[in-house]
């Protein structure tokens, strides 16, 4: 088993989930959209970290961002791009410490949260049923928070590689640096 390129998966991740696999120890299981799913040595944080730093995103302020306007601490929901909304859920737990237990969805992959005994089952829009070790009502509490962060998030959020406004506020952003220099420049 090995790293799997994240560049070709970022559009189509529906759930990173932690495994462990015998001989190996902490792995992930990236399940896409097609129903696919990819194994990969590496921990679920470390695949969320990766994916953060391939899309120039600075996960600790990010992180820090999404504490200071839920009042949250723990299960951060992490908007990485707007498709890419990922809602921290514990799907195991933990054999030792420092095992990562969470497994990240894709907001957007979510179709529905469902009882199954004791803990929830998310069920994901390609029809995949993943099991977690939470309770349905946390999982919809932590699923309203990533919404209330997301909508919070998009208010601020420019791109400037995605067409449209993001791109014009961007362009309109470096125009008025250029012009700033320029007069700054003029006046010696």
């Amino acid at each position: 088993m090995e790293k799997n390129d994240l560049k070709e998966l970022i559009k189509d991740i529906s759930a990173i989930i932690p495994l462990y696999l015998e001989g190996i120890g902490n792995a992930s299981k990236i399940c896409l959209k097609n129903k696919e799913e990819r194994l990969d040595k590496r921990d679920s944080k470390k695949i969320v970290a990766e994916l953060a730093a391939l899309m120039a995103v600075d996960l600790m302020g990010l992180k820090k961002f999404v504490k200071l306007n839920l009042q949250i601490r723990n299960n951060i929901p992490l908007p990485l791009n707007p498709e890419l909304l990922l809602v921290p859920i514990r799907v195991r737990k933990p054999l030792i410490s420092r095992d990562s237990a969470t497994g990240y969805f894709n907001y957007f992959s979510i179709k529905d949260v469902v009882e199954r005994g004791r803990f929830a089952h998310i069920v994901l829009e390609n029809g995949e049923e993943i099991a977690t070790i939470q309770r349905e009502r946390t999982i919809r509490n932590t699923i309203l928070f990533s919404q209330l962060v997301y909508s919070k998030w998009r208010q601020v959020y420019v791109n400037p590689y995605v067409k449209g406004v993001g791109k014009e506020l961007y362009n309109s952003a470096k125009l008025e640096m250029i012009r700033n220099i320029m007069e700054d420049e003029l006046d010696y």
